[in-house]
């Protein structure tokens, strides 16, 4: 009988590791303004360089979601459901030109010398269809939430058998190559490219 439980147990917890997104959290209790983690500089990077774009984004005021009419996309791709200081998101991008998402930014109120933002990766599978929770630091509420995603295919070109060449990695986007993005020397991006939606 024991036996049973645990086999019943371990599979209703399989079963709800499936239908969720395995949401990186890349800037584990969030951070500050004042205090911006190396890899929050380096995604800003990306959105400078256009590898990454705003493609849905709402404001949130207790329980109420108000959905930015400026993306691409909004509540027919995208589900948030607050439970503050948490929220429920999901994304179905399956229809939607090859668009992907890949990362989800989290932000609340208050002075630049205090954790208000969070922000995670997503991969995988999850990028076209999933869902999963998100948070700033347990804590703070949220009151806006950001998808940043992007239909560029990476395409990786090794020239490095070429005499006088380097190996290099590059991006397509609608069939023009990009240089990657994230290398070191990445130039630092202004604080106008916040992530808070205002309508």
């Amino acid at each position: 009988m024991k036996t049973i439980r645990i086999i019943v147990v371990i599979g209703a917890l399989l079963a709800t590791s499936a239908a969720h997104a395995s949401l990186i959290d890349l800037t584990p209790g969030g951070f500050s303004w004042d205090n911006q983690p190396p890899v929050f500089s380096n995604w800003l990077y990306h959105i400078q360089s256009r590898t990454s774009f705003l493609i849905a984004g709402a404001n949130i005021n207790g329980s109420e979601v108000q959905w930015s009419p400026y993306t691409m996309f909004g509540p027919d791709n995208f589900k948030i459901a607050p439970q503050q200081p948490d929220a429920f998101t999901a994304w179905n991008l399956t229809d939607t030109s090859g668009h992907f998402l890949q990362y989800i930014c989290v932000s609340g109120f208050g002075p630049d010398n205090q954790i208000t933002d969070n922000l995670y990766r997503v991969t995988g599978r999850d990028i076209f269809n999933s869902s999963g929770f998100v948070t700033i630091d347990g804590q703070r509420s949220i009151t806006s939430i950001v998808f940043y995603g992007t239909n560029i295919v990476p395409e990786t070109v090794n020239t490095y058998y070429l005499p006088g060449s380097r190996s290099y990695s590059h991006m397509k986007h609608d069939g023009v190559e990009m240089p990657e993005v994230g290398h070191i020397g990445a130039q630092p991006v202004p604080e106008s490219m916040c992530l808070r939606i205002v309508h």
